[in-house]
């Protein structure tokens, strides 16, 4: 990525889920959308912000290994999770904090939150 790629700085919120009555077909159309779409996302500059629903992780972090893997850096993936939701391990949505650390910046609600007025505060 470099500074004068089309999305370069954006934040992508994506929100959303594989529906629990999905069909095979339907849940395959949703997690290539999502692989897809994350890995021209972060080849284009932006960043994906994803709040870690155990459907989605899979294709999110298929993306960020490919894109570690492309161009020796870590993806500009953001998860985010209430700490309610880790397990034992440190692990969320079913994959393990190793995992999540390697391909992703785990954030909380309180951090962002932070940033966000940090950031408010130089536009205002």
């Amino acid at each position: 990525m470099s500074p004068d790629t089309p999305l370069s700085g954006v934040r992508i919120w994506l929100s959303g889920s594989v529906p629990s009555d999905a069909d095979t077909a339907e849940r395959d159309r949703l997690e290539h959308f999502t692989k897809t779409f994350t890995s021209a996302a972060f080849r284009e500059g932006a960043s994906i912000v994803h709040g870690c629903h155990p459907t989605l992780m899979r294709p999110l972090l298929a993306a960020a290994s490919e894109y570690r893997e492309a161009t020796r850096r870590k993806a500009p993936l953001v998860l985010m999770a209430s700490a309610w939701h880790r397990a034992p391990n440190g692990g969320l949505a079913g994959v393990d904090y190793e995992t999540l650390r390697r391909e992703s910046e785990l954030a909380s609600a309180k951090n962002l939150i932070e940033q966000l007025c940090y950031h408010l505060g130089e536009i205002v």
